[in-house]
């Protein structure tokens, strides 16, 4: 049975400097949570902290309905149901496949745990290769069965799939997501990618500076960014500065817009995706700009576009001219996050 983690109120700093402040949030039993955020906002911190490797300052982790650490509290990592893939993957040179796993073990293997871990990953046939006799896809995935052989409640992913390149990385993590819903483990990756984590996730924290800046699911995320931070952290947005000028009205360059409701005269940011911007001729249009440049990227250009001293991007079938004058309208209204 999956097990849940519960975060609440934890801190934890090094050398008198904070790493992580105040996180609250829960991993659903059997469900895929993905920590986001760029190097140094503390997600691998709280990774190790729900390992039990780092010690929090404050507050209480639970592992399931157990107090797994806490004031005066905490248990080792070895009593937690966990397993843990390291970004180095941090395979014995030395020693085979079956080997790696046997080191990790607490049997000796004669109960086929490690039969039925490396047939997870597809590697029973590689037992007796070295990690450098792998391709790196094959290296991960032992790394992967390593975490598994003691059969865990909870696989922890600190960025294992950050060495790989792009098309071994996709397929690395359709792997990982089919893998874990068959086994029905409760996961936590932790990642810079927001690809990876929007599709290997059912939950989504995303961290800046130590602290949760927001989390829900991937589609809230994506489609209701918390801020200018969020709102760039999950891809191309054009991110305008916006004003309130009546109730549920915003005003950007590109026009007025529907939007939650809102002070009269507040300062927000409007978040537009390249994608909702529609092109159309220059000729009449409601709202014009001219062609700063086109960007091929693979099926689709995209374009900037100088709309009233405002750069923004949008996407084109087609190259566009520089200088070139053109209509812009939008498909959806923006987004309007709540905090800039």
């Amino acid at each position: 049975m999956a097990l849940s983690i519960r975060i609440e109120s934890v801190s934890a700093g090094f050398n008198g400097k904070p790493a992580v402040r105040d996180l609250t949030f829960e991993a659903g039993a059997g469900k895929a949570t993905v920590i986001l955020g760029p190097s140094g906002s503390g997600k691998t911190t709280t990774l190790r902290i729900i390992a039990g490797l780092t010690r929090p300052d404050s507050g209480r982790v639970f592992i399931g309905d157990s107090l797994a650490s806490g004031p005066g509290i905490i248990i080792s990592p070895s009593r937690r149901r966990i397993g843990m893939v390291f970004q180095s993957l941090a395979l014995w040179p030395h020693m085979t496949v079956e080997g790696n796993l046997k080191f990790v073990s607490d049997r000796t293997g004669r109960d086929g745990r490690i039969e039925k871990a490396l047939s997870l990953v597809g590697l029973l046939d590689r037992r007796k290769n070295y990690p450098a006799e792998l391709s790196g896809g094959e290296q991960q995935r032992v790394a992967l069965a390593r975490a598994l052989v003691s059969e865990p409640e909870i696989l922890l992913l600190d960025e294992p799939l950050a060495s790989l390149d792009d098309a071994l990385r996709r397929k690395m993590l359709d792997f990982m997501s089919d893998l874990r819903s068959r086994i029905g483990v409760t996961a936590v990756l932790v990642t810079h990618n927001r690809e990876e984590a929007l599709a290997f996730a059912d939950s989504i924290v995303v961290m800046k500076d130590g602290c949760i800046r927001q989390q829900g699911s991937p589609s809230d995320i994506w489609n209701r960014p918390a801020g200018r931070f969020v709102a760039s952290l999950l891809g191309e947005n054009n991110l305008l500065d916006a004003e309130f000028v009546r109730e549920g009205v915003v005003k950007t360059v590109l026009g007025e817009f529907k939007s939650p409701s809102g002070m009269t005269g507040k300062r927000v940011c409007a978040a537009i995706r390249p994608a909702d911007l529609e092109i159309g001729p220059g000729g009449g249009a409601r709202i014009s700009g001219r062609v700063l440049g086109s960007a091929f990227r693979g099926g689709r250009y995209l374009v900037r576009i100088d709309v009233s001293g405002a750069e923004v991007a949008a996407e084109s079938h087609n190259a566009l001219r520089e200088g070139e004058i053109v209509g812009l309208s939008l498909r959806r209204d923006p987004q309007v996050p709540e905090d800039v």
